[in-house]
């Protein structure tokens, strides 16, 4: 598939409760033709919901969209006797994990709540791979290169980003789009705060492989679709050859920080 269209959710959470939010997402995803939809961190809830409650949503918002495939974010959830902060992928109400959070945040306390994730591969949709890196694990770039050096032609990253971080987090995802060669999804949540009061103002965006923004939602709601020329990503790679050049010469260094953050 040359071109594929994504449609990036940009959500105002309720906290009143979980079936308002539930309603909310399976509208947008109704109105939308899009291939693969993107979600926000904890768009369903800030408190930790069991793990198979949130896989019968996901699996359900899936439902009413056959054929597309919906990326439900990163939401705590109990796994047994922890608390995970996991993503799923979702297709004909089908779903496996896309992503966990591999370092939970220290800044926002989440270290005190939380046990770290564990690195998952990309998943196979019908417009090729897709790598996602829970929050603030963009700041680890290996784990982007370790989704390109797997074939990732898309790497997704859905966030809880303040105000205030909203240039840092565009300028990252700016970086891991360029030195990767991949397209690059930030879903950002909207409309909430943080314990400390810092509201979270959306901004979502998407970079193309060159390491422009050619999507920004900036404070709206709602499902926005944007088309994504794959093989732009070929067109690049074949002028600058950052992702070979690796796997030439350090792709063992990579192999073993797959290993440790798969198995810890």
């Amino acid at each position: 598939m040359a071109e594929v269209k994504i449609g990036v959710l940009q959500f105002s959470r309720d906290d009143s409760g979980l079936e308002e939010n539930v309603e909310k997402a399976r509208e947008l995803i109704q109105s939308s033709d899009a291939d693969l939809i993107f979600m926000s961190e904890n768009w369903l809830s800030r408190d930790p919901v069991d793990i198979v409650e949130y896989m019968n949503i996901v699996e359900d918002l899936s439902n009413t969209r056959k054929g597309a495939y919906v990326f439900s974010g990163c939401q705590y959830v109990r796994l047994g006797n922890t608390i995970r902060s996991v993503g799923l992928a979702s297709v004909n109400s089908e779903s496996r994990i896309s992503c966990e959070k591999i370092y939970p945040s220290n800044a926002v306390g989440e270290r005190g709540k939380i046990n770290p994730g564990v690195y998952i591969d990309p998943v196979p949709t019908k417009a090729g791979l897709v790598g996602c890196i829970a929050c603030v694990d963009i700041m680890y770039p290996e784990i982007s290169r370790l989704h390109a050096l797997s074939g990732a032609l898309l790497v997704y990253n859905p966030a809880s980003m303040p105000f205030d971080r909203l240039n840092l987090w565009h300028s990252i995802g700016v970086a891991r789009a360029a030195e990767n060669q991949v397209f690059y999804v930030g879903v950002n949540t909207l409309g909430t705060t943080y314990v400390d009061g810092r509201p979270t103002s959306g901004g979502s965006f998407v970079v193309d492989p060159t390491g422009n923004i050619v999507f920004n939602v900036t404070d709206k709601e709602g499902l926005f679709e944007v088309s994504l020329d794959l093989s732009l990503i070929d067109e690049i790679r074949g002028r600058r050859r950052y992702i070979d050049d690796v796997r030439e010469t350090i792709s063992p260094f990579y192999d073993r920080i797959r290993f440790m953050i798969t198995h810890r």
